[in-house]
């Protein structure tokens, strides 16, 4: 709390291995990490994060099939921080952040899944399908502050392809969010995105969403998002500013 901050200093050890098999048609990895920190004097403040991310892609001509799904153990402190890795993060679709509030010592395991399909209906046309899954569970419960919660939702959406490299995407979404307060969510964005090569994409959405607690009134919100990814053999830049809604442990 202001007035009661403590100087540390110390090591931080973060390691990952990654195992993945590859051919013309499915892809498949899966990553285990560790992240360890190290203060010989504060051991109080000391941290020991667990990971475990896999990822399934299956490709046809016409279709684009997945999934992906992750699990965290880790200190709320931590697990504030956003991430733009591909497993859960990347462009266009942040990780969850959380309340901003770790005024008080909590640990956190995070389920996170996330299948879907995309098809071809024609050169031109495309439909698109998929669902999420969010469970996080918390060694304390604090209410108001930190408390477990659920979300589930899915969402489809229908595109068409205006250039060889870029495409317009019309979305549907819809979730249900549990905790000591329930609440559904609808909405729609229309997204447009273009490939500068097959390692670089740039995208612009917006669209809206409406939050409906059991408790209390609803919420209209505006969804927006613009962004960019480019790689090459050496260097990567990635840019992303996102305006999105997501649950959160306070029960909102």
């Amino acid at each position: 709390m202001p007035g009661g901050e403590i100087e540390v200093s110390g090591a931080e050890a973060d390691a990952a291995v990654t195992f993945r098999t590859i051919d013309p048609r499915t892809s498949f990895e899966i990553t285990p990490r560790v992240r360890s920190t190290y203060f010989p004097d504060e051991s109080d403040e000391d941290s020991n994060d667990y990971f475990l991310g896999m990822l399934f892609h299956d490709a046809t001509p016409r279709r684009r099939a997945g999934a992906f799904l992750d699990f965290s153990q880790e200190d709320v402190v931590r697990s504030e921080l956003p991430s733009a890795d591909d497993i859960g993060g990347g462009l266009g679709n942040p990780d969850e952040a959380d309340s901003g509030r770790i005024v008080e010592r909590n640990r956190r395991d995070l389920i996170r899944a996330r299948p879907y399909i995309s098809y071809d209906v024609s050169q031109r046309y495309r439909v698109d399908l998929e669902a999420h899954y969010l469970d996080a569970s918390y060694d304390k419960n604090l209410e108001g502050l930190q408390q477990d919660f659920t979300e589930a939702g899915t969402a489809a959406g229908a595109g068409i392809r205006l250039s060889p490299r870029s495409a317009l995407l019309l979305r549907g979404t819809f979730a249900q969010y549990e905790t000591g307060i329930d609440a559904d969510a609808y909405g729609a964005h229309v997204e447009w995105t273009t490939d500068f090569s097959p390692t670089s994409r740039f995208y612009v959405r917006l669209g809206g969403q409406q939050t409906e607690p059991d408790v209390g009134e609803s919420d209209n919100n505006i969804i927006a998002g613009i962004g960019g990814r480019w790689q090459s053999q050496r260097n990567e830049l990635f840019v992303d500013l996102t305006r999105t809604v997501c649950p959160g442990s306070p029960g909102n």
